[in-house]
């Protein structure tokens, strides 16, 4: 077999496979009920995320404080490890409602 026909060939399989598979994809989606059931479901858990956040954020200050007031280095640490996690769960909240969104979008 020369190299021309094993390109073809390999050309030719990858165009079958793709198109298998996105016919197969487009077979097994979700319906719309399911896809509006996650979305709303992801921003309902967005929101909680956020809220948490925030409760964490007041938290640490509020050891970050008291730390400082009563000259303890390792609730002052706590503390700001504690804002440092609510920063980082803001931003993951940030991700969830972003394709909760385009879920929704989707949906219209």
């Amino acid at each position: 077999m020369s190299k021309t026909n094993l390109v073809l060939g390999f050309v030719i399989v990858l165009i079958v496979g793709a198109l298998a598979g996105y016919s197969f994809g487009m077979a097994g989606g979700h319906d719309e009920a399911y896809i509006k059931e996650t979305a709303e479901m992801m921003q309902k858990d967005a929101k909680m995320m956020k809220e948490m956040a925030v409760m964490m954020s007041e938290s640490g200050t509020m050891m970050t404080e008291r730390g400082a007031k009563y000259n303890d280095a390792e609730l002052t640490m706590e503390g700001k490890e504690m804002m440092e996690k609510s920063k980082e769960l803001s931003s993951e909240t940030k991700e969830m409602e972003a394709r909760g969104d385009k879920m929704m979008e989707m949906m219209e």
